[in-house]
């Protein structure tokens, strides 16, 4: 599906966005139509660790013990000659150290969802540890209303996937991609 000669082949791309929002999915379709290479934060963060998941590392040692562990496994990842597309845990923009890696070295992308869809998804699959289990709503409500505001600014560009399929997303990423190659920012 891509040519080799593609400009964006040595983008730096992170996909940015709440949890269940589409980014391993995007960024596995957007590596799939361009060839550049996908990594995926968690599994990462996972494979330098004695668990068997990122929810099982937050739980056992704590919320800051993962994003120690998620600072230190992203700062030891380079995009190589043939660039690198991230996806990010949901939690990152709640670890200002480890988001302020992404600034000088990726394109950021925010995949915006409708906030009930993406409460709808999480609470599929079980209750997180991040949410109260007294009220999960407004935990939720509480969390969306800050995250959005942090990956709006951290971001360059900010895609509303409310509505598109995986297809669509990643059809408009590909294509912000290529603008931004051709304008050879990064």
């Amino acid at each position: 599906m891509y040519s080799s000669g593609s400009a964006y082949r040595s983008c730096a791309v992170a996909l940015l966005g709440v949890k269940h929002s589409g980014k391993t999915s995007v960024g596995r379709s957007l590596s799939l139509r361009t060839g550049i290479p996908f990594v995926d934060l968690d599994d990462e963060i996972v494979k330098h660790s004695d668990y068997s998941s990122a929810r099982e590392i937050y739980t056992s040692i704590s919320r800051a013990g993962f994003h120690a562990l998620e600072h230190r496994v992203l700062r030891s990842l380079s995009p190589s000659e043939n660039g690198l597309i991230l996806a990010t845990g949901g939690g990152i923009a709640d670890n200002p150290d480890a988001l302020g890696l992404l600034t000088p070295r990726y394109f950021r992308i925010y995949l915006a969802e409708h906030v009930d869809v993406l409460y709808d998804r999480i609470i599929r699959g079980g209750l997180p540890p991040f949410l109260s289990p007294e009220r999960p709503k407004l935990d939720f409500l509480q969390l969306f209303a800050r995250r959005d505001r942090i990956y709006r600014t951290a971001s360059d560009i900010v895609i509303d996937c409310n509505g598109l399929t995986i297809n669509e997303v990643t059809a408009t990423a590909e294509s912000q991609l290529t603008q931004h190659a051709a304008q050879g920012d990064r």
